[in-house]
């Protein structure tokens, strides 16, 4: 069994180890795309993971799950080297091959690990060993932050063809894996079910629905600017090979959130958390100087912080048996918001700048707060 953890290990990092990952927003801007064309492109790769997953995940339990996800690094590959050819048009197809590579690979890997498992009697095993290779997936993308930046410094197209090798190495991981039978389904045969059990639970349960709405307008709304912070950080005169650092910043500063729960113990304590990240991204924003960043970093500690704590009382609203199904619930809902905020944060920024993400972030937060005292009458907000 050593024999198999080590290669689905490597295959995690390789996997994460993306130096594009964080930065293709700048590599975009720098081929001469504007904000809004790299938010379509972005709702594009959305979109197609959106509409493939439920159809692509059911090969899953049908086909040899290691093939599916060495053939879902193959579409990633694919899709790096039409980006290698650059314009829109090749940028969108390569977000819709990384799409189509997110779809095959949902529910297919934890699916694969449990058969492995399965095979040597260690199922007992699964929660630890996909503790780890969850940490080594965010360490992957950590160090692809750290280093994307210095690399493109250099040339994007050389971060483009590192990514290509390091998806490479992970494909080769995968193969030196013999795949098992399949033991355990990846749910998606019987999504449809289920998901109408889901909706049930959610239409019964009025304060899951009033917390889910509220999940998914504050957090969307922040994870659509999230995906603006290299530009931001471009526009306040950060080099390019700094950016990554700052990215990679964030990661651990979401790192000490989960860590330090236990220091925000007081009243409605993350409402306020909300409201205080709010006034901190207005703030940034408007200084808009590289003094900024320190409290745009503190902001988006708090904010982090505040979003554990509402994810817990989500959790704590289902009452129903199919929890994982009403989370992927919130998560679909979740996207489709996402999508919408995306290409809303794209287009303003491209009449007004991109630092407007940072201040219209914290107008929305603080928006959605009023909305929330107003409509969504809930003890936990």
């Amino acid at each position: 069994m050593n024999n198999f953890l080590w290669k689905i290990y490597l295959y995690r990092f390789f996997e994460a180890f993306k130096l594009i990952g964080v930065i293709f927003t700048l590599f975009f801007q720098h081929n001469g795309l504007t904000t809004f064309e790299i938010s379509i492109l972005i709702a594009m790769w959305s979109v197609t993971q959106l509409i493939l997953e439920v159809p692509l995940g059911v090969f899953a339990d049908k086909y040899s799950r290691r093939n599916l996800l060495v053939i879902a690094l193959g579409f990633l590959i694919i899709g790096f080297l039409f980006w290698l050819k650059g314009g829109f048009l090749f940028y969108a197809i390569g977000f819709v091959f990384w799409g189509v590579k997110n779809a095959l690979t949902s529910g297919t890997l934890e699916a694969f690990v449990y058969d492995e498992l399965k095979t040597f009697g260690k199922e007992d095993q699964y929660e630890k060993v996909n503790g780890r290779l969850e940490a080594l997936f965010w360490s992957g993308v950590t160090v692809s932050a750290l280093l994307g930046g210095l690399v493109a410094s250099i040339s994007f197209n050389l971060v483009l063809a590192l990514t290509i090798v390091s998806t490479l190495f992970a494909a080769v991981s995968l193969l030196l894996i013999k795949p098992v039978q399949s033991v355990r389904s990846t749910g998606e045969s019987k999504y449809l079910l289920v998901l109408k059990e889901a909706l049930n639970e959610v239409k019964t349960n009025k304060g899951l629905l009033k917390i889910m709405v509220f999940f998914c307008l504050v957090f969307a709304t922040y994870g659509a600017a999230d995906e603006y912070w290299a530009l931001v950080y471009g526009k306040l005169g950060i080099p390019i090979a700094l950016i990554g650092f700052l990215v990679a910043a964030g990661y651990g500063l979401f790192a000490l959130a989960g860590s330090t729960l236990k220091l925000f113990k007081f009243k409605n304590s993350a409402w306020w958390l909300i409201v205080i990240s709010g006034i901190i991204f207005i703030l940034s924003g408007l200084v808009n100087s590289v003094v900024s960043i320190p409290l745009l970093l503190l902001g988006l500690y708090l904010f982090k912080v505040a979003h554990i704590k509402y994810d817990v009382q989500f959790q704590q609203s289902i009452t129903g048996g199919e929890r994982a199904t009403v989370s992927s619930l919130k998560s679909l809902v979740f996207e489709v918001v996402y999508m919408g905020f995306v290409l809303f944060f794209g287009f303003i920024s491209t009449k007004v700048g991109i630092i407007s993400v940072v201040y219209l972030l914290g107008i929305m937060l603080l928006f959605w707060l009023v909305i929330s005292k107003l409509f969504l009458r809930e003890k936990q907000f």
